[in-house]
């Protein structure tokens, strides 16, 4: 079950929800110490991806640019191309400083730490 911590919007906060991108497939795991997001970017070099994380918002961007020979005319094209985009709500429970990511054979995968919690004082308190 996904933390209420880490929502999913159906669509982008930032942009709109008319926006004309792509959304890339992702699966969410928790853990007890991090979540892990696998994205699908298949055909992408690591350097064409953008990840930002600003104001709890995670998002991934990546563009597709339009194949394009002088020497032939497509005469039909199923693969998509232009933008991939995706945003996640991650809330107050992920460490900022705390997120890495790597790129392999066509998944993005990022892992964010959770904040490590204080545990709050329990037992008898001394009155002074």
């Amino acid at each position: 079950m996904m933390s209420t911590y880490m929502t999913v919007p159906h669509a982008d906060l930032r942009h709109g929800a008319h926006n004309s991108s792509r959304p890339m497939n992702c699966d969410i795991l928790e853990f007890e110490d991090r979540y892990e997001l696998n994205l699908e970017l298949p055909g992408f070099q690591k350097q064409e991806i953008k990840i930002s994380l600003e104001k709890n918002y995670l998002t991934v961007e990546a563009v597709h640019p339009k194949a394009e020979n002088e020497n032939c005319r497509i005469l039909h094209s199923e693969r998509y191309n232009g933008p991939y985009l995706r945003t996640f709500h991650v809330g107050d429970d992920v460490d900022d400083s705390a997120v890495t990511a790597k790129y392999e054979n066509g998944i993005l995968q990022i892992v964010l730490q959770k904040r490590k919690e204080v545990p709050a004082p329990s037992g008898r308190i001394e009155i002074q």
